[in-house]
């Protein structure tokens, strides 16, 4: 039977922002922020060693570097452990036909459980990349980076997260259990970011090419290029959204066909 959307996705949304989430941005922030402060006075070795393998120019860049990574980070694995809780855990847990057998879509069920975590997650990758630049503004000075970086970078890496939860939610359709539901999570979550450690240990491997660094070494490759940064940046981030809003509707479109659970 199909219903109207509204009401179930008005509540869902209505709870879609938990204690968790903001205990994460808080934390998160406060984590971000003292480990900016303290990364100047680090012994100049480790300057020379983030320089050196990361091709970084100044602390700015270094502490804007980590900042990324824990926004990368923080996105996608709230983000895991939410869409467990739409169906994997129901099937493990064999109760998934008491939400199925109710009087409304599939479809419905799915985007109406899952389109509000996304746009919670898309409001704190915003809120941390505001955060983070500020703090890096008023502690380094803004000479040295710009807010086209800034956002272009930031942002980057709440999309590319988000994108990749896009894609979960569709498989975790085929998964009945969290352990392999994490680790396919964790495949997922590794891959975007393994080129970044692959280039700080064996920067020969991916630098044989020029193009290929700019390509693969995410999110350093946006810092790199502060002139075009923003502008790919400004295709990309639509693109990976609108891609992401595919895959849930790809989802709801697999599970309104399965007959089996």
């Amino acid at each position: 039977m199909n219903t109207k959307l509204h009401p179930l996705f008005s509540y869902e949304a209505r709870h879609a922002v938990r204690g968790y989430h903001l205990i994460a941005l808080i934390g998160t922030l406060v984590v971000g922020i003292f480990g900016g402060l303290i990364m100047p006075w680090m012994p100049k070795t480790v300057f020379l060693f983030f320089q050196r393998a990361m091709h970084l120019k100044n602390w700015s860049e270094m502490i804007l570097t980590n900042d990324l990574l824990a926004i990368y980070t923080i996105i996608f694995w709230l983000g895991v452990f939410e869409l467990l809780r739409v169906y994997v855990v129901p099937s493990e847990e064999r109760y998934i036909d008491i939400f199925l057998t109710k009087p409304l879509s599939r479809s419905t069920y799915l985007l109406a459980r899952s389109a509000p975590l996304f746009l919670v997650l898309l409001a704190l990758g915003l809120a941390l990349t505001l955060g983070y630049g500020a703090s890096i503004w008023i502690s380094q000075g803004r000479q040295d980076l710009t807010w086209g970086t800034l956002l272009a970078s930031g942002m980057m890496s709440t999309v590319v997260p988000l994108f990749l939860l896009g894609l979960i939610n569709f498989l975790f359709l085929f998964l009945k259990d969290t352990y392999n539901a994490i680790l396919l999570s964790f495949a997922l979550w590794i891959a975007p970011i393994l080129p970044t450690s692959l280039f700080i240990y064996r920067p020969d491997a991916i630098a044989a090419k020029p193009w290929m660094k700019d390509i693969v070494v995410f999110p350093l490759n946006f810092i790199w290029h502060p002139q075009s940064g923003p502008f790919y940046a400004a295709i990309l981030i639509p693109v990976l959204l609108i891609a992401t809003a595919g895959l849930l509707w790809l989802s709801g479109v697999w599970l309104e066909r399965r007959d089996v659970f």
